[in-house]
């Protein structure tokens, strides 16, 4: 049997997403550098106290022939990305307004509760965007949260800190075969500032690790942890 004809259809298709992404990230990449700040050095701008929008995380699990949601380990991603987060602020005497709400845990208003969900979702569509070839450079710039404004305003805190986190697991069936479609074993972060009276976006970045974090608790709190620090540690001169 020839390369050709044991190349699995699934196995093709998968391909051709994987480079199909990577060429998208790369013209992004090439267009506007990251870390992006708006104005201040500092990722927080300044910001004294903050709230945590709870991370929108996804996790697939693919075997040789499908991909499925695995909403255990994204509960856990989530939970170990708001710990770690909580920390480096901490380190930095910067209050963290209702922690709990970042687990999805403690009380809260219908009203405030939509509200971050929407932060949350408006978030998710700049990342999308940004990972689109071709998008304007003006992005960031160009991003103003608006029906939100209208809670966000109310809350005791300067900035919202928005996350977003998407990671990949393969079976044994998937690394036997060598399915490179999905691009292997790995996960990719993409944290926002957002001041909270205006709704402008003061940081974006992006981390990609890659490897198999999401299956060991130890090395995973690490991975974060570092992620964490490198976004939101204090500038040099502070």
């Amino acid at each position: 049997m020839t390369a050709r004809q044991g190349c699995h259809p699934m196995t093709k298709l998968r391909l051709l997403s994987f480079l199909s992404a990577l060429m998208a990230v790369l013209s992004a990449a090439s267009a506007q550098k990251l870390p992006w700040r708006a104005k201040e050095e500092d990722a927080l701008g300044g910001a004294t106290r903050v709230l945590l929008v709870p991370p929108d995380v996804h996790v697939e699990k693919w075997t040789v022939t499908t991909g499925t949601e695995t909403s255990g380990t994204a509960d856990h991603l989530r939970r170990t990305i708001c710990g770690e987060m909580d920390d480096v602020f901490e380190q930095r005497k910067v209050i963290v307004s209702e922690y709990p709400l970042c687990l999805g845990e403690g009380e809260t208003t219908v009203e405030r509760q939509d509200a971050l969900r929407a932060v949350q979702l408006r978030f998710r569509e700049l990342v999308e965007a940004w990972r689109r070839p071709g998008h304007r450079n003006d992005l960031f710039e160009n991003f103003r949260l608006v029906e939100e404004l209208t809670v966000t305003r109310k809350m005791d805190v300067d900035v919202l800190v928005v996350v977003t986190a998407d990671g990949t697991l393969t079976s044994r069936g998937e690394k036997a075969v060598g399915v490179m479609g999905g691009g292997g074993e790995g996960l990719l972060i993409h944290f926002g500032v957002i001041r909270a009276q205006t709704g402008e976006l003061l940081f974006f970045s992006e981390k990609f690790l890659g490897g198999d974090f999401l299956k060991h608790v130890d090395r995973l709190e690490t991975a974060i942890q570092k992620s964490v620090q490198a976004a939101f540690a204090a500038p040099p001169h502070s």
